[in-house]
């Protein structure tokens, strides 16, 4: 998801049949996230998520209220 939907990320490509990943792809992973246009671009995706995750985690935020409200339900529903 990170990879194709948002972009924030480079998903290297392992040798087949192995599951594993050579110095050489891992060299031009990250050489293609710090010196490349597509590597800003990802980094810059990658602090707007940090950002948006940090603030719904905020008192008030989206997931601090989802988890409030569950908490606060299991807490009417006790066994």
């Amino acid at each position: 998801m990170v990879v194709e939907e948002i972009g924030a990320a480079v998903k290297p490509v392992g040798i087949p049949g192995k599951g594993v990943v050579d110095r050489e792809e891992i060299e031009r992973v990250v050489r293609l996230v710090l010196e490349s246009e597509e590597g800003t671009v990802m980094r810059r995706k990658a602090r707007e998520l940090k950002a948006s995750a940090v603030k719904a985690l905020e008192f008030g935020g989206s997931s601090y209220e989802s988890l409030s409200s569950v908490v606060k339900e299991k807490g009417e529903h006790k066994i």
